[in-house]
């Protein structure tokens, strides 16, 4: 680091600045003071706020585990309720013959292997309403014996099960009483199902699956954060299923009592209790957690404590190092500035190094983000891609589809390849504006053909779109159907351009090329495509071109060096009549006598184009307004966006209507034009020294005597005395009303020294320049 730098900004900065930096960190330090009061009043809501969040998290990371398990459950249910097995015997009677009771001793192995394979379910009961039969992980008995001998000692009994049949339900979650051995009872989960799913109002069987209640619940038993409050699981019934607490802490609080998602003061056991609660999401438990009161009130007196120290420990301490702060602050930020790239910098402006490293992070963001949105355009358009270098016969080191489908599971169906080409005539009234006017959507567009396109051609064949050579081309895949040929496909197209015309109002050209073998021969089929495109200009627009169906006009055509000649002397003679007669007769013998090809016909236009530039040129050099109006003109831009041969001819008269005009009134006033054109540069480059005829020349792209003569016939002067005259007027004005000296006056006028200004001046007005500025006075 330049440490120079650094000693010249400090002595530039003054103590004053020093004060000012030493002023505002004080301030700084201060503002705890100004504000401790409030922070005093606002701690205890701060803190309240803080756990009460918190509670709010644990909370419903409680709910998700449980939600979690409670979903298992149902999932679970759902797959022994589609159980093959048990489907077969919902609806037998009793008793079970043979058969049944085999399926029933297939259906217990079923159960046996969901419970031990689902660690958190304690049992699976399944009551058969019609056969009167239980069946469970471990045996199954008729509902009798459960009412005498088993009673007690199952952990169902007859009664609960014979309850819960009577009733129709889908995946009600409730808390049973179960017999954990004789005589010794305890609550559990269960999820009860009615059978079938299908007719929930006509039961046949009612399945209650237990579950574990340790394996369930004690994952959130074992949750850390709940050593200061109690957390409780309560259901609608207000049967409290687990709880932290194991005296009687709960028993005042109902399920009512405690609104979802809300925080409230109660009294527990005459100690104020924060509780929180929130609803599971599958059923309609809620968790409940309450946090005793005092909990708050030691965080906040310890906040104030320390707050307070905090204060004084900052007012001590930072009123010492503050100045040695201010001193040394600047040298990091130098630092930092100084290995920032040299783009961006303003080393001869006040320097604002914050600005400056903010606007150097902004731009290497930007930059970031720049590169992620190629990389992403670029996994969009590597199909593209493929499919316009195959078109175009380019080299290609992978043609595997698959690594370019997206999928990864996209294949060529054969190796015989057409292409289809897409040139739209117009767009789609239904993309035009309130007012009428046309939207230029060409992504629209392409998606409506696209999607139209393969919605029929994917059918039986594997179709890629591009863009290429900005025409929407379609690389068909032929399917296996040997004997599917190119006219098949114009049919698919012709439909394709059918439905965008009345369900869009999109016109379409659309032309098919012939079907070619291998994936090279797909070039082929491209070429194939443009030629039968081009006949479009001959045949008209929304046509359907197939390509085997082309007839090939003559090749060449018959402008002879006569005609050229009398198409030249018409237009220079401004004579539009016999211009128009001369090009219709050329037009009238290639395009109605003997047709000619598409290239031949843009060949000829554009050779007759020539024409009408030589008699442009002949009537004159093209100057400045020459130029212009060749520019607005714009003869090869026009003609080659003419959509038929019909268009082309009348561009063409078009163009010869405008050359004859322009033409005929070039002759009159190109000598006065010119002169007033030399009249505007010598009024605006009088000052420059170098002024000439040459130069002044070469503005226009003319020769020096041919402007000189050209103006002097105008103006009756020469064009150096005009010069001269201009910048003597030029010279009075500075002398009258400014001090300067002549050499300086002669600059500011384009002398090139005040000898040559004396000169002059003398010369034109007879009296030397300080002569001239004594009489101004």
């Amino acid at each position: 680091m330049d440490f120079s730098i650094f000693k010249y900004e400090k002595s530039r900065l003054s103590f004053a600045t020093i004060r000012k930096w030493l002023l505002s960190y004080v301030s700084i330090l201060l503002i705890p003071i100004v504000f401790s009061l409030y922070v005093y009043a606002e701690a205890e809501q701060i803190i309240r706020k803080e756990i009460n969040a918190a509670n709010a998290l644990k909370l419903s990371q409680i709910q998700t585990i449980i939600d979690k398990r409670m979903t298992d459950v149902i999932s679970l249910s759902l797959q022994l309720a589609w159980n093959p097995t048990l489907e077969s015997i919902l609806y037998r009677g009793y008793p079970l013959d043979a058969s049944g009771r085999f399926a029933v001793n297939k259906l217990q192995r079923d159960l046996k292997l969901y419970r031990v394979a689902n660690g958190y379910i304690d049992d699976i009961y399944i009551y058969l309403h019609n056969s009167r039969m239980i069946v469970t992980s471990a045996t199954s008995y008729d509902i009798q014996l459960l009412e005498t001998e088993l009673e007690g000692i199952e952990k169902l009994s007859a009664r609960q099960l014979i309850d819960l049949s009577g009733r129709s339900f889908q995946y009600y979650f409730n808390t049973m009483t179960v017999y954990a051995g004789t005589a010794n009872e305890r609550q559990t989960v269960s999820c009860a199902l009615t059978l079938p799913v299908s007719k929930v109002d006509a039961p046949s069987a009612t399945m209650v699956v237990m579950l574990d209640h340790a394996t369930f619940l004690d994952e959130v038993m074992q949750r850390q954060g709940f050593d200061q409050g109690a957390l409780m699981i309560i259901d609608e019934s207000d049967h409290i299923l687990c709880s932290t607490r194991q005296d009687n802490l709960f028993t005042s609080l109902t399920y009512m009592s405690v609104d979802n998602q809300m925080v409230s003061t109660m009294d527990l056991e005459e100690t104020p209790y924060v509780v929180s609660s929130i609803q599971s999401a599958v059923n309609a438990w809620k968790y409940v957690y309450a946090l005793p009161a005092n909990v708050f009130l030691e965080k906040v007196e310890y906040l104030k404590r320390l707050v307070i120290s905090s204060i004084l420990v900052c007012l001590l301490i930072g009123v010492a190092v503050s100045f040695l702060f201010t001193r040394r602050n600047y040298k990091p930020l130098r630092s930092l500035v100084s290995s920032l790239p040299v783009r961006g910098r303003h080393e001869h402006a006040t320097l604002d190094e914050y600005a400056l490293i903010r606007e150097t992070i902004e731009s290497a963001v930007s930059e970031k983000n720049k590169v992620r949105q190629m990389l992403d355009a670029q996994a969009a358009t590597i199909r593209s891609s493929l499919v316009a270098r195959i078109v175009k016969g380019k080299p290609i080191a992978n043609t595997n589809l698959a690594d370019v489908s997206g999928d990864g599971q996209m294949t060529w169906l054969s190796d015989r390849f057409c292409v289809l080409l897409f040139y739209i005539e117009n767009t789609s009234p239904l993309l035009a504006n309130p007012n009428g006017e046309q939207k230029n959507d060409a992504d629209l567009i392409r998606f409506i053909i696209t999607n139209v396109a393969e919605e029929l051609l994917n059918e039986h064949h594997l179709v890629l779109f591009s863009d290429v050579d900005d025409l929407l081309t379609g690389l068909v895949n032929i399917g296996t159907d040997q004997s599917y040929s190119a006219r098949d496909l114009a049919e698919i197209a012709a439909q394709v351009q059918t439905f965008l015309s009345t369900s869009f109002q999109l016109s379409l050209t659309i032309a098919v090329s012939s079907i070619h073998t291998t994936l090279a021969g797909s070039a082929q089929c491209y070429a194939e495509a443009r030629e039968a495109l081009e006949y479009r200009l001959v045949l008209g627009p929304e046509q359907l071109l197939l390509y085997e169906d082309l007839d090939r006009p003559a090749t060449t055509y018959a402008y002879s060096i006569e005609d050229e000649q009398k198409l030249l002397n018409a237009i220079k003679a401004g004579d539009l009549a016999l211009t128009r007669q001369i090009a219709e007769d050329v037009f009238a013998r290639h395009f109605r006598q003997q047709p000619i090809s598409v290239e031949i016909a843009r060949c000829l236009v554009f050779d007759l184009t020539g024409t009408l530039l030589k008699a442009l040129n002949s009537v004159g050099p093209l100057e400045e307004e020459g130029k212009l109006f060749l520019e607005s003109l714009n003869p090869a831009n026009r003609l080659a966006a003419s959509g038929t041969l019909a268009d082309l001819q009348t561009e063409f008269l078009a163009l010869a209507e405008a050359v004859c005009q322009f033409a005929g009134q070039n002759a009159s006033n190109k000598g006065q034009k010119i002169a007033q054109r030399v009249i505007e540069v010598v009024q605006k480059r009088y000052a420059d020294e170098n002024l000439s005829s040459t130069g002044i020349a070469d503005i226009f792209g003319l020769s020096g005597p041919y402007v000189a003569k050209m103006f002097k016939d105008q103006t009756g002067q020469s064009l150096p005395d005009y010069i001269s005259k201009v910048r003597v007027e030029h010279a009075k004005s500075l002398l009258a009303a400014s001090t300067d000296n002549l050499e300086t006056i002669a600059l500011k006028a384009g002398f090139s020294n005040k000898n040559s200004l004396i000169r002059v001046f003398k010369k034109l007005t007879g009296v030397t320049p300080g002569q001239f500025r004594d009489m101004s006075l």
